[in-house]
């Protein structure tokens, strides 16, 4: 990543009973500031939603509040990629992305074509940008989206308000491959996933078996799609709490988790939103808490372990292939970064209060003002 980002010290390692700090790592803060072309450290940017990582380690932005697309290369600089600032709406089609209007954009994707394609959630639509940036509309989908991701065969899942998970081809095809009915509930473990139904999906992520996973956050549980079709429940015991670390992630408690991902190596990141912290689930089943005090909400840590620090509703969280994890600190407007040795710092986000305008492309990260960042993404197509 960028010789910008830089690592202020704070707090020491501190050990909690019950498994809690396992595997823990360090955190830092590495985005959010002012000035668009600028460090994003220097930029501001609104409510983070999610975040993703390209072939060439560019880091995409949705900046929720400003309806807007923004990117961060790998010198830590800022640029305005899709969305008029402040505006909402739909319009741009077949012109530039960076005059179009987007409305709720609630997650983006990149493919191995570097095509980026956003979440257009209030506008029902998956939008398209090329590598000319260029917006079109991609796909229609009559309904408010709630979370995208592609898989290593270049197929995008999106799951609707009503509680369905489609299926998108390159070419535009949509199929539901999950809750067909559009029931609300909780049924369909060990069946086929089109049978089974869910309350709130609120993220999803894919790995390199072909798995699909989402997160059910009023369920306060995640699921797991083999690519046969068979679900199951992967972690969650379906009561709200702060329970499980150190044991098998089906026996753990949550609550109102928002965000999920994948890493290379299989390992699944959870943000557990009302209990302020970022859980690890390993590849072999196991929960761990890796950043984050258990239900403190705050804003400190930076340059000590991650596990000493304070988050404040974290909503999304990614891993690099080398061992870097981004958080997005939601109500603290921040992304955060925490190395492989375990300390965190800031990678984006002056905190603010209060809404600001779209300020900072071009400038540090670490020095941008993030306003409630609640997701992340990273492209591991590249490895």
């Amino acid at each position: 990543m960028s010789q910008v980002l830089r690592f202020i010290c704070l707090l020491c390692w501190s050990t909690l009973s019950a498994g809690i700090f396992a595997n823990a790592q360090n955190i830092n803060t590495i985005a959010g500031g002012i000035g668009d072309g600028g460090l994003a450290t220097n930029t501001v940017i609104g409510s983070p939603a999610v975040l993703w990582m390209d072939r060439s380690d560019n880091i995409y932005i949705v900046d929720y509040t400003h309806t807007t697309i923004r990117k961060v290369s790998p010198t830590g600089i800022v640029t305005h990629v899709a969305g008029t600032p402040n505006s909402t709406g739909y319009s741009g089609d077949r012109g530039l992305a960076i005059y179009a209007q987007l409305d709720r954009p609630t997650g983006i994707v990149t493919d191995t074509s570097g095509n980026l394609y956003i979440a257009d959630a209030g506008n029902q639509r998956i939008r398209k940008i090329d590598r000319q940036g260029v917006i079109t509309t991609f796909v229609t989908l009559s309904r408010y989206i709630n979370a995208i991701t592609i898989d290593d065969n270049q197929f995008i899942y999106v799951a609707t308000n009503d509680q369905r998970i489609s299926k998108i081809t390159p070419t535009g095809y949509v199929s539901v491959i999950a809750n067909s009915a559009g029931y609300y509930g909780f049924t369909g473990d060990g069946g086929y996933a089109i049978d089974a139904s869910f309350r709130s999906i609120a993220s999803m992520c894919t790995d390199h078996l072909g798995n699909i996973y989402l997160l059910d956050a009023t369920n306060n549980n995640m699921r797991k799609i083999y690519p046969s079709g068979i679900i199951t429940t992967f972690a969650g015991d379906g009561v709200a709490g702060y329970y499980g670390d150190g044991i098998p992630a089906t026996s753990a408690r949550f609550s109102a988790p928002i965000g999920i991902s994948a890493d290379n190596a299989g390992n699944i990141y959870v943000a557990d939103k009302n209990n302020n912290v970022l859980r690890k689930i390993s590849s072999s089943g196991i929960i761990n808490t890796i950043a984050g005090i258990p239900v403190s909400a705050g804003n400190t840590g930076d340059g000590g372990l991650a596990t000493a620090a304070k988050l404040s509703a974290p909503s999304h969280a990614i891993a690099d292939a080398s061992g870097n994890i981004y958080i997005a600190d939601y109500s603290n407007n921040r992304v955060r970064k925490i190395d492989p040795s375990g300390i965190i710092s800031s990678f984006t986000g002056i905190t603010v209060t209060a809404r600001v305008e779209h300020l900072g492309d071009g400038g540090p990260a670490k020095s941008a003002i993030l306003n409630q960042p609640i997701g992340i993404f990273i492209d591991t197509s590249r490895n």
